[in-house]
């Protein structure tokens, strides 16, 4: 029995409720729009149809401009696996290209072996964010972002830069924070990044300095070691007393370092307590500017007009478009200490999120984050950021050799970029993590090592491929059983009952943008307006306004759509992609570059090209005496292999002598 026709109380409780997730439509568009406004990835042919339904609708907006405003190229998608089957995607190369969804927030993880391609992920994705005007898609609005790296600093011969520095040669703003104890070493590392052209703007290299104003009781918790278990015994009291200073202070911002430590001085502490608490409290006065820290830092070697050029350049603002790396590699700062700073540097890159959003990266992640107390308290901040990222307008990557680094992570990450690797405990982490891995599989393929499985997919990756999971990602359109209605299926929701698929990819060079706020006119929404906003058909995030599109003149809004046009999610299913090039390959392909076989035999170009090599060699071996290079790079039984920068700039090269009897070759110099 149904309710009776006139029923007032129903209608009006009924029209709340969305019926048709047909874009178009005239009610349920806003959920669906959601979902498409938000997804991490989708594909050229997506945004295509996308296009194509507003005209068919007669709208004078375009649903793409208004539903993925802002979007950069990741990548192509080259196969997609499932059960029953590969399907072969290169067909059609133009549609399955890649991009990523520049306007909404994500997490994603990314893992593989050393030299799997995975720090060029990490590298496209942040071109992506930050680079304006965008060169692989549309951005309106550039995030600001935040890297943190740490390395086993044992010299300045050995010690690893953080590869997103050379984001600076595309025109993005690199300024990279350092140990005010390393600061010479690692200023003259970052001053001479191996195989930057010589015409790039350089990264700005500071030493890290915190204020007094940054620090508030929840930053000295994490950094005094308090949380996790086997506190040290001197954090009782270093509790009560924070305790008693947090109800003083009230609203006040900042932490008084010098009352701290008076009312430390003040208290008995046991003969053992006392070393590891003035160790802690060292390593955070050794970041602290004070009345005292120019003095200290001229007594480290680092120059007047360098000291002052930083506490005038920068005060810890992060303007959109611009890139910090925060690396803390350095003999006197271990892991775990690394973890309590980036926590604190965190809480400050969060603070004025109302400028542009933002994009935290963890490059090498495996480094610092162990199971250490420390470690465990950044990785709850994490947590607790991707868990609100849509709120605080936050992306988040996490790049590492391991994914056994933290499973919650992986959980949590609404993409996850798989690249080469051959272990199999790391599969067993991401099988018992991946829906895909698992979900609509059959018993052969499921099988842990099966020549067709997932591993075997992993495994046979070539550097720069990787396996994509990305349950709402939206990559293809389809027709159903009535030819007038036309299909774009995400990934989650399968063509066929029981059938889960697996994309392959190739991703790209690199280049995307965003903010998080909106600012259009000036004006600012909190979250309530936001979501008042999205229920009349306008979302407006990151500085770019979407809407449904009949109130911009488009009939979709207020006509049923012809044909019923749907979208769906990837779900379980996966892919292939073949991750962009970097813009240097286009320059190869292009001529701007190439490579050269040359020898000393008398030729004006080869004296020209080997003199370049010589120089180059010179630079990079500074230990290698300077006439020893030079006899050996103009001996005659040598040849040289040079990378060259049209007309004719030698960017680098390979010296080498031939044994053709032996069939072999010694190298004898490699630089760029």
């Amino acid at each position: 029995m149904g309710l009776a026709a006139s029923d007032p109380e129903a209608d009006r409780h009924l029209a709340l409720i969305a019926q048709d997730n047909t874009i178009g439509a005239k009610s349920g568009d806003q959920a669906r729009f959601e979902e498409m406004r938000t997804t991490p990835l989708f594909s050229a042919e997506v945004r295509a149809k996308i296009r194509q339904i507003s005209k068919e609708n007669g709208s004078t907006v375009d649903y793409a401009e208004e539903i993925l405003p802002q979007y950069a190229l990741l990548g192509m998608r080259s196969t997609t696996y499932g059960s029953g089957g590969s399907q072969d995607n290169s067909d059609d190369p133009k549609g399955n290209l890649i991009y990523a969804n520049v306007n909404a927030p994500w997490s994603t993880f990314i893992c593989g072996s050393q030299g799997s391609g995975k720090s060029h992920t990490l590298s496209c994705m942040l071109e992506n964010s930050l680079l304006y005007p965008s060169k692989t898609g549309a951005v309106a609005a550039p995030l600001t972002g935040l890297v943190l790296h740490y390395d086993k600093f044992t010299g300045v011969e050995t010690g690893q830069l953080c590869e997103a520095a050379y984001l600076c040669s595309s025109g993005i703003p690199v300024n990279i924070l350092v140990s005010p104890s390393n600061y010479a070493h690692m200023k003259k590392l970052y001053s001479d990044l191996p195989g930057l052209p010589a015409s790039a703007p350089k990264p700005n290299v500071y030493p890290m300095l915190f204020r007094e104003e940054h620090l508030n009781i929840g930053m000295m918790k994490n950094l005094m070691a308090v949380g996790g278990g086997g506190k040290p015994l001197y954090m009782e009291v270093v509790t009560m007393i924070l305790r008693e200073m947090a109800g003083q202070a009230g609203v006040k911002r900042g932490f008084d370092i010098g009352q701290f430590k008076a009312r430390l001085q003040q208290e008995e502490l046991v003969r053992g307590q006392n070393p590891p608490l003035q160790m802690r409290l060292r390593l955070l006065e050794s970041f602290l500017e004070t009345k005292n820290s120019s003095v200290i830092l001229e007594r480290k070697g680092i120059g007047r007009n360098t000291i002052n050029n930083f506490q005038s350049l920068w005060s810890w603002d992060f303007t959109p478009g611009s890139l910090t790396i925060v690396d803390l590699s350095c003999p006197f700062v271990d892991e775990n200490e690394a973890c309590s700073l980036f926590n604190i540097c965190l809480g400050i890159f969060l603070e004025d999120r109302s400028q542009a959003g933002r994009i935290v990266a963890l490059d090498e992640a495996h480094k610092f984050m162990t199971d250490s107390r420390e470690a465990m308290i950044l990785t709850g901040t994490l947590l607790s950021i991707i868990r609100q990222q849509r709120h605080l307008g936050t992306r988040v990557i996490i790049a590492t050799q391991e994914p056994t680094l933290s499973p919650n992570l992986l959980d949590l990450c609404n993409v996850s970029i798989v690249h080469r690797f051959s272990s199999p405990e790391w599969f067993k982490t991401l099988q018992g993590h991946l829906a895909g891995a698992v979900v609509g599989t059959s018993d052969s393929a499921r099988a842990k090592y099966s020549p067709g499985g997932l591993f075997a997919k992993i495994v046979s990756l070539r550097t720069g491929e990787a396996l994509v999971f990305c349950p709402s990602g939206i990559l293809d359109t389809g027709s159903s059983e009535d030819d007038s209605q036309t299909d774009i299926e995400d990934m989650g929701a399968p063509k066929q009952a029981g059938k889960a698929y697996s994309v392959k990819t190739h991703i790209s060079f690199m280049n995307l943008d965003d903010s998080e706020e909106s600012s259009e006119e000036g004006s600012e929404e909190s979250s309530g307006d936001k979501e008042e906003a999205m229920g009349n058909g306008v979302l407006e995030q990151n500085g770019v306004k979407s809407s449904g599109g009949a109130e911009n003149g488009g009939k979709g809004n207020s006509e049923t759509s012809k044909g019923g046009k749907e979208f769906s999610e990837l779900g379980a299913r996966y892919f292939k992609m073949q991750v962009r090039m970097r813009p240097v390959v286009l320059e190869e392909r292009n001529g701007e570059i190439e490579f050269r076989v040359v020898s000393n035999d008398g030729t004006p170009e080869s004296w020209i090209i080997l003199t370049g090599l010589k120089c180059l060699f010179q630079k990079q071996l500074p230990k290698m005496p300077k006439d020893y290079i030079a006899r050996l790079v103009y001996d005659r039984t040598h040849l040289s292999i040079a990378i060259v920068k049209m007309p004719l700039e030698v960017i680098g090269g390979i010296s080498f002598r031939e044994f053709r009897d032996l069939k072999f070759a010694e190298i004898v110099f490699c630089a760029v």
